[in-house]
């Protein structure tokens, strides 16, 4: 067999402004890349496949994929060479920026990240569709009914506009917008929080359907907001979602307790972001109360840093 190169495929995760949960259900969402990436490399080896990931210090083979919480990294490898007509045996190693479990789409950048892996190994070029499609095999087996917007904004990057079912629209942000990241250490199970979220559509579904088309419109305005750089009318609307997801379960003590830090030094809006479940929360900042904002959730012993927001979404190279 002639030898290859190793292929890599890089992600960046994702922070959710507006619309997590009511996004599955068809409302708009509008959601981030995070500065923080994942990285992929891919090579073809004669064995099962392999996954490795550095970040963990763990290396599972395909016996032990489904057993060791791996089987969506498997779904992804097999669906992708599927696609390609390919038989052969791949190994991925996984390196990860981003926390794990905390709403921050780390599993959809690492099914993104692969795909594009796998795809270069085999000389093609990244289709935005194909890709989504592939990843989305792999995300599907995490988090069950996904909308597709985490899978949507490993693979465009920037800021998007987000509906299920349509092409993303990407919007142009204010450069000198300040979003604050805080990590609480707290991992949970998205798929969980959505079987929460969904539960309350069969118990009161008139009220969960104008909650739906309430999202959307609120969604709306702050993508006009987020273009325009009006702080106040994006935190207010962040400040609402917070406690509409606080509403259907969503939030904990402790993702309180961080609105609670952010917007005591200044910040405009802070709310939890993606799953819920205690992961993370994010926080508006007006210009230069930023970094004000990431101390004082340090200081309180949590991990926080400023949002840059990446223009580019994923990409793919190979090394020799």
């Amino acid at each position: 067999m002639t030898q290859r190169p190793t292929a890599f495929g890089e992600a960046p995760g994702k922070v959710i402004i507006t619309g997590e949960h009511f996004v599955v259900h068809g409302a708009l969402a509008l959601a981030l890349a995070l500065d923080k990436t994942v990285k992929v490399g891919a090579r073809i080896i004669e064995s099962n496949h392999e996954v490795i990931s550095k970040t963990f210090g763990s290396q599972f083979k395909i016996r032990d994929l489904e057993a060791k919480g791996n089987f969506p990294a498997l779904k992804t490898i097999e669906r992708t060479l599927s696609f390609l007509g390919s038989n052969e045996k791949v190994s991925i190693t996984i390196e990860s920026e981003i926390p794990n479990a905390s709403g921050l789409g780390s599993s959809s950048a690492v099914a993104v990240a692969t795909v594009a892996a796998i795809m270069r190994l085999h000389g093609k070029d990244i289709d935005r569709q194909v890709l989504f499609d592939l990843a989305m095999e792999g995300e599907m087996v995490i988090h069950g009914n996904s909308s597709g917007v985490d899978v949507a904004v490993a693979i465009y990057g920037g800021a998007i506009l987000f509906k299920r079912g349509a092409t993303p629209k990407i919007l142009e942000t204010d450069p000198h917008l300040e979003i604050v990241v805080g990590v609480s250490g707290i991992r949970r199970k998205t798929s969980r929080m959505i079987e929460m979220f969904a539960r309350v559509r069969g118990e009161t579904p008139h009220f969960f359907e104008a909650m739906v088309r309430s999202s959307d419109s609120f969604t709306g305005i702050a993508a006009k907001a987020i273009v325009s750089g009006n702080v106040e009318l994006l935190g207010a609307v962040m400040n609402f979602y917070n406690s509409v997801l606080s509403y259907f379960g969503l939030g904990t003590n402790d993702t309180d307790k961080m609105v609670d830090i952010c917007l005591s030094q200044g910040a405009v809006g802070a709310k939890i972001p993606g799953g819920g479940g205690g992961g993370s929360i994010i926080a508006l900042a007006p210009p230069r109360i930023g970094n004000k904002v990431v101390e004082a959730l340090r200081e309180s012993g949590l991990e926080a840093f400023l949002l840059k927001v990446p223009q580019l979404g994923v990409r793919s190279w190979e090394e020799k």
